[in-house]
């Protein structure tokens, strides 16, 4: 026999554990009449007589006996399964599993995750570093960090900061090729360089600057390679392969070591507004909400 948690069902415990139809309605804050109604209701959905009741007292059938006794296993069961989620909300465990893009990763995924280990010890992040942009259902992914503008879907996004992009060369670049280190700020210099595309640009490749006569002019490159991560376009720019498209962020250390410099300083490109996205809805497990707060926190610090 399968027994559902049904209104009916509590009513029915609540007349049993009460001893009468009349102290059950006190105790649930119901009228007489509709705690009397449930109990002819779940009777007829049974088939059975449940309870024996005259004016004065009230007992047990012995199928009403069987179904109350198998009433306080479920109920008990149903208590258990709360509080387990219960205690999960207020002290998550278990896998999440996260993924996100290169361009993130260090400089505010890793403090974010750092921040829920610290916090909840009990969690286990599983961290795919991935630009394309992985399922999240057939993946099991918790949290997943997008760039760019994102297509409709169910998911719940958020939009948690922007990242500034810029055109980048190696200094090593310009000297082989014999391009003057001064004349960096020339468009017609920068479009005879080699352009490094991501495969999400496509093709052609045309960036927007501005003139000094403050109007907009476009420059369209010839791509010269495609790859399929922000981490390998870093790479050939700094090793002198061309130029790339890349957010600051992740040029920040070879600036630093005066290895590579902005190719077009007064290109107008829009920062990339960085998304987070989870299959929850409205009711996100905790550790999922603390890390995409985390990491929020961590991109402000930028």
């Amino acid at each position: 026999m399968s027994i559902t948690i049904t209104p009916q069902v509590r009513v029915f415990v609540a007349v049993v554990e009460a001893g009468s139809i009349t102290a059950a309605a006190e105790k649930l804050a119901l009228a007489k009449s509709s705690v009397s109604q449930s109990l002819k209701d779940l009777e007829n959905s049974l088939g059975a007589r449940l309870l024996n009741r005259t004016t004065r007292q009230q007992s047990l059938t012995r199928t009403g006996s069987k179904y109350y006794q198998a009433c306080l296993k479920i109920l008990s069961m149903a208590k258990e399964a709360e509080e387990e989620i219960s205690n999960a909300l207020e002290a998550p465990a278990g896998d999440l599993i996260i993924t996100a893009p290169f361009s993130t990763v260090c400089r505010a995924v890793v403090p974010a995750l750092k921040n829920i280990r610290e916090h909840y010890p009990e969690v286990m992040p599983r961290l795919l570093i991935d630009d394309s942009r992985l399922d999240l259902i057939s993946n099991k992914i918790d949290v997943a960090i997008r760039l760019g503008e994102l297509p409709d879907s169910n998911y719940r996004t958020q939009t948690v900061g922007y990242l500034p992009t810029s055109l980048w060369v190696s200094l090593d670049y310009l000297d082989y090729y014999g391009f003057s280190r001064d004349g960096l700020g020339d468009p017609a210099q920068v479009a005879e360089y080699r352009y490094i595309a991501q495969n999400w640009q496509g093709n052609p490749i045309q960036h927007s600057y501005r003139k000094q006569d403050g109007n907009l002019a476009s420059l369209v490159f010839d791509t010269c390679v495609y790859c399929n991560t922000a981490a390998v376009a870093r790479s050939l720019v700094k090793d002198g392969f061309g130029m790339a498209m890349l957010p600051d962020l992740v040029m920040t250390e070879f600036v630093d070591s005066k290895e590579v410099v902005r190719a077009l300083p007064q290109l107008e490109q829009a920062p990339v507004r960085i998304s987070a996205i989870h299959p929850y809805g409205d009711k996100a497990p905790l550790a999922v909400r603390r890390f995409i707060e985390a990491f929020r926190s961590e991109l402000k610090e930028e």
